[in-house]
């Protein structure tokens, strides 16, 4: 089994696998733009410690949806739909203005806009492919910032003791081979894949790899009009070297 995983993916993903959750037989594991040490621009940082109690006791909302725009007129939603798009003139589309001031720092932040199928980009379609997110979970993302590595939301929460504080105590002991993917235009998780792969590499050097993306950002790796040609094939370079063959299997 070979896994590809991205963003917050990738990020739950590698905590399974380093905290123990999941055995580790897998064949391979692509990570696309964060791992174990989630790193952030700096108004990222303050969204994050702002933005959901902002959304919970103003708003009165537990979620941000990039259709907020479509939200009754004059509501909090709606007003705060149309401040956030006359902050990025970059561009017509009110959900990729909304996606940006969700998890990015950026004209735009969620991906580069060059890379995109005109189709991509279309209102119903980015708001389709990247939907409403509560807020509370930016909470654990901010403490996972500060700490410079994934830690447990409450260490005191009795049901995750079996969890480990330190993701990386094990490091050398995980053999399933990774590829650390992103672009050099991330402005979501800006260099964490480079610097989980730095610090991995010193423990165990030669295991796992790192593919930095050039021209590229946090998500259109994944659907950017070509990254069938440019991104894909390096993902599947990845698999087929470490797979088994499947009739001595």
């Amino acid at each position: 089994v070979h896994v590809f995983a991205h963003c917050l993916g990738a990020l739950s993903f590698s905590m399974s696998l380093f905290g123990g959750a999941i055995a580790d037989d897998l064949a391979s594991l692509v990570v696309n733009s964060v791992s174990l040490t989630p790193r952030v621009p700096g108004w990222s940082k303050v969204k994050m410690a702002l933005g959901p109690n902002f959304a919970e006791y103003i708003l009165g909302t537990p979620y941000i949806d990039p259709r907020f725009s479509e939200a009754p007129l004059l509501s909090g939603r709606w007003v705060m739909s149309k401040v956030i798009s006359a902050l990025h003139p970059e561009c017509k589309e009110p959900a990729c203005h909304m996606q940006s001031f969700m998890w990015a720092t950026g004209r735009p932040g969620f991906f580069m806009h060059e890379n995109l199928a005109p189709e991509t980009h279309r209102h119903d379609r980015l708001a389709d492919i990247n939907g409403a997110s509560t807020v509370h979970y930016y909470r654990h993302i901010n403490k996972m910032v500060k700490a410079g590595k994934a830690v447990r939301f409450d260490p005191s929460d009795p049901k995750l003791t079996a969890l480990p504080t330190n993701y990386l105590a094990k490091a050398p002991e995980i053999t399933t081979p990774m590829l650390f993917t992103t672009g050099d235009h991330n402005r979501i998780f800006t260099d964490s894949n480079i610097v989980c792969h730095k610090m991995l590499s010193k423990v165990v050097p030669g295991r796992h790899e790192l593919e930095v993306l050039p021209g590229y950002g946090h998500i259109d790796p994944i659907l950017g009009k070509d990254a069938h040609e440019q991104v894909y094939p390096r993902i599947l370079e990845h698999f087929r070297k470490h797979s088994t063959d499947r009739k001595a299997a």
